[in-house]
């Protein structure tokens, strides 16, 4: 019997169309569905499409991320063997981020994919992730949960990876390397064989809730969050303007998890000192293996109050307590559901 796999479509470049200015997103969807259809003849499964909206990720809304959930609820809950999502790589680790974040509710596979250039381009990888993504949403392995299906390199293999490690685009990177490096599995588009990478599983937080947010009340929770990236020179007037009426701030440190806290600028230092304690303040670095010990820099923010997530993207942590605000979560639970990825006090480290 064959599997059933559904397609849930969203615009973004791999529903584009190529045209002699620019890319722009096919509204009638024929030309990816078009695709659709050759794969399931030649992989010989029963594919469905629904398509919750149409247009390039770059113009998307956290209430669009509803609008995906809602879909993957549709197809989590069918008889359906497997879900596949084409999606838009400018955003794509946000809604990524979103899906990762209901972990729990999902008892099949989920496997986002995109495309670098059109299904027209001369270099077009669409046919190469789709196909990719809609095998291993079939396969036995590994368990159920959101993951990414994208080309890895230059000989064609495909990189698949947990949602919760998905990483927002570089701006020099090439193929998969642009999303990720711990990979759970390699597709050879060769020998058509997965090779298993890790057994490792998903770890990022989930909501305490199988409930989602509504398009409104999503959109309201918007008015209650900021998302800042840290950046020379950021001074206490933008912090105030940015930050006033906000409930929880996350920002986006230096790589090695570090910000601008010198004796010449302490404008980010005094600020947190003067609202961590009526405003959550999370941020995000880069993973903490990478850090043997922390700067003065990354102690002097965390002694100010705020809460450092160095394995836990500022993407994510954006997108989850967006999320959680829309379903009605306080600052406080916010904080206490994240609390088993925040640093731990530095002061009680060995050095090396």
């Amino acid at each position: 019997m064959s599997k059933k796999i559904i397609v849930i479509t969203t615009g973004g470049t791999i529903g584009s169309i190529l045209q002699s200015d620019s890319s722009t997103v096919d509204q009638t969807g024929q030309r990816l569905f078009k695709k659709i259809k050759e794969l399931e003849n030649q992989l010989g499964y029963t594919i469905e499409v629904i398509s919750p909206l149409n247009k390039n990720s770059e113009s998307f809304y956290p209430s669009d991320w509803v609008k995906i959930l809602e879909g993957l609820k549709r197809a989590n809950e069918s008889d359906a063997d497997g879900i596949v999502v084409a999606h838009g790589t400018d955003t794509m680790e946000y809604s990524v981020a979103a899906a990762s974040s209901y972990d729990h509710c999902w008892n099949k596979k989920i496997c986002f994919t995109g495309s670098f250039y059109t299904l027209e381009h001369p270099s077009s990888d669409v046919t190469l992730n789709f196909a990719a993504a809609l095998r291993f949403s079939v396969s036995d392995y590994p368990a159920n949960g959101t993951y990414l299906v994208f080309k890895y390199d230059q000989s064609n293999n495909i990189g698949v990876m947990h949602g919760g490690n998905v990483k927002p685009m570089g701006f020099d990177d090439q193929f998969f390397s642009a999303f990720y490096n711990d990979l759970v599995s390699i597709f050879n588009s060769n020998t058509e064989i997965f090779k298993t990478i890790s057994l490792s599983k998903s770890n990022n937080p989930c909501l305490d809730t199988h409930l989602f947010p509504t398009e409104q009340s999503i959109f309201n929770a918007q008015n209650d969050i900021a998302y800042i990236t840290l950046y020379p020179g950021i001074d206490r007037k933008f912090l105030d303007a940015v930050s006033k009426d906000r409930k929880i701030l996350v920002f986006k440190m230096y790589h090695s998890g570090t910000g601008p806290t010198d004796i010449q600028n302490c404008d980010l230092v005094d600020f947190i000192k003067y609202n961590s304690t009526s405003k959550a303040i999370l941020m995000g670095a880069f993973p903490e293996r990478y850090l043997d010990l922390p700067y003065k820099s990354t102690n002097k923010l965390q002694h100010s109050g705020a809460h450092i997530y160095a394995n836990l993207q500022p993407h994510l942590l954006y997108t989850f307590s967006l999320l959680s605000l829309g379903v009605g979560m306080s600052p406080e639970h916010i904080i206490d559901k994240l609390s088993n990825w925040e640093m731990k006090s530095f002061s009680k480290r060995k050095s090396p």
